[in-house]
């Protein structure tokens, strides 16, 4: 009997490659959108930051104080200990397994300095150094360990007044310093001001992008 061997290794491969696919996790498609469990509360205006796999939700438009938080990998929402005073147009972000939410606008549009650090572990917050220059509406992102707070907007009242203020906040010594400001700070953007857009460039280049494009290099 003549037995082609090459349609025999190729109907083997076949095999194991469907058995293999078949075995595998059916997850989301690629570059498709899934609907995660709803957050408990309704709210706009929120800081958001990742710590350890976990999304935590702080603050909102109605006074909202609840910390939510998402765990990505049960699916599942909690609660934490709440956010110590009412705050909107907060940045947040995560340095070291701990959340800092930074700056925002009391609940009268009144333009804070204030600093917090909540601690998962503990499910604590504390009060830490507060930022120089008091505004919302401020971007925020986290380099070699130290928080750059860029742009926002103070002054009083709802308009306000926008700011190109750069400043760095180290939290292993709890200190502000002053950094180069941003060329022009950014425009207004409707009645709150102009929330500022900064993302990382290239962590190697230690860069930081600000809405609507000005670069600059730390």
């Amino acid at each position: 009997m003549f037995i082609n061997r090459p349609v025999i290794l190729a109907l083997a491969l076949n095999g194991l490659l469907a058995g293999a696919t078949a075995a595998q996790p059916q997850g989301p498609a690629p570059g498709r959108w899934t609907q995660g469990p709803a957050m408990p509360s309704s709210r706009t205006e929120v800081a958001v930051a990742e710590v350890d796999g976990k999304i935590y939700v702080v603050g909102g438009f109605g006074g909202e104080r609840e910390l939510e938080i998402y765990d990505q990998a049960a699916d599942r929402w909690s609660r934490g200990a709440s956010f110590p005073r009412e705050v909107h147009h907060a940045a947040a972000v995560s340095v070291n397994g701990k959340l800092y939410v930074v700056g925002g606008y009391a609940h009268d549009w009144a333009p804070i300095n204030a600093v917090y650090e909540y601690n998962p572990a503990a499910d604590s917050w504390r009060m830490r150094a507060p930022m120089p220059t008091p505004r919302g509406a401020l971007a925020a992102a986290v380099i070699d360990g130290k928080i750059h707070a860029i742009g926002g907007v103070g002054g009083s009242g709802r308009i306000g007044t926008n700011s190109n203020a750069h400043e760095v906040y180290d939290p292993a010594a709890d200190k502000w310093s002053v950094r180069a400001p941003l060329p022009t700070p950014p425009p207004p953007r409707g009645g709150g001001g102009g929330r500022t857009a900064l993302r990382r460039r290239r962590a190697h280049r230690r860069r930081l992008w600000a809405q609507p494009g000005d670069e600059r290099k730390l």
